[in-house]
């Protein structure tokens, strides 16, 4: 009998198939911690940046002759832009 190759002494005489079920359960539950992790930092990212578009306005007016160019015109213009280097990025990743 193969013994599996682990360093617990309980799972040293485990048959070889459940020390592979156990290496493929561990390999599961690491990417869907990592996927979690990748997630929740993607969230964040998102959230940091719609607040910082929202805030670009008060941060920066923008004024053309007499007349301040509207907050949503400001905003709008960052997210377009944001969408726009998204879309670029993603194609020459090689998403589309």
């Amino acid at each position: 009998m193969l013994k599996c190759q682990t360093r617990s002494y309980l799972l040293a005489n485990l048959p070889p198939a459940t020390c592979d079920l156990l290496l493929l359960t561990r390999i599961v539950l690491e990417e869907l911690i990592a996927n979690f992790v990748e997630l929740l930092a993607l969230a964040f990212a998102v959230y940091h940046s719609v607040t910082w578009f929202n805030l670009t306005p008060k941060a920066l007016p923008l004024q053309l002759g007499e007349e301040f160019v509207p907050d949503a015109v400001i905003s709008g213009a960052h997210f377009g832009a944001w969408a726009v280097l998204s879309a670029a990025v993603l194609y020459f990743a090689g998403a589309f």
